[in-house]
């Protein structure tokens, strides 16, 4: 029994070890302190080290893609995404970072975010996988702002997961955090995101091969004893 124990120990800290490691860098967006403007207690940044943001107006209407530092919506005291809109029909935002990736595996994505109480904010957050020549082959995506259910409503910081596993031909993964034109209401308004973490969730064979290998380590341990 001490030693089933003990082996349930080490294949529980092994997967804790495997799933510890996020793949993504400056998944908390506080690297590059770069401060572009103050303004009513806000401090607006650069585009965070390692990640790429972007913007789309069909109306140049200002959409907007923010690192941002504030007292009355930060997660943590630190920097966050603010990503929004004032409601342009077909406006968009958002940020994005792209890792390698291996066809077969399941990964895990992790954010915590959280929406303004201001008019009808629309986001979400999505894993592209894709092939050598970055042509997406499968894409899958999670509504964050689906708790909002009327104007000036919001909604607090929470955690939010989706994990998806990746095709044949996968080399990259593309994690996005976007906030879009809210086709069903009309609205717009911002969408906060922070610490973002990736992870591959350990295949069951790998986690029986280190069974295996712990029994035979114990196994030959008990016989050196005895000898």
């Amino acid at each position: 029994m001490k030693i089933i124990s003990v082996l349930i120990s080490i294949v529980t800290l092994a997967t804790g070890i495997a799933n510890a490691q996020n793949l993504l860098l400056n998944g908390d967006f506080n690297l590059q302190n770069v401060v572009i403007s103050s303004s009513g207690g806000e401090n607006y940044g650069a585009a965070p080290d390692n990640w790429t943001v972007w913007t789309y107006s069909p109306g140049n209407d200002g959409p907007w893609a923010n690192r941002q530092q504030d007292n009355t919506y930060s997660y943590d005291g630190s920097f966050y995404m603010g990503l929004g809109n004032f409601g342009g029909s077909g406006d968009a935002s958002g940020v994005y970072q792209t890792v390698s990736a291996t066809a077969g595996l399941t990964y895990d994505l992790t954010v915590e975010s959280g929406a303004q109480n201001w008019w009808w904010p629309d986001g979400n957050m999505t894993l592209f996988f894709l092939d050598a020549s970055s042509d997406i082959l499968s894409q899958k995506a999670l509504d964050v702002t689906t708790g909002i259910t009327g104007f000036g409503q919001g909604l607090p910081w929470q955690s939010y997961n989706l994990s998806a596993t990746a095709p044949a031909g996968t080399t990259q993964v593309k994690v996005e955090f976007a906030a879009n034109y809210n086709t069903s209401t009309g609205g717009g308004g911002t969408v906060f995101f922070d610490n973002a973490d990736l992870t591959v969730v350990p295949e069951p064979s790998t986690l029986a091969v280190l069974a295996v290998g712990s029994l035979a380590v114990f196994g030959w341990r008990r016989s050196f004893r005895r000898s």
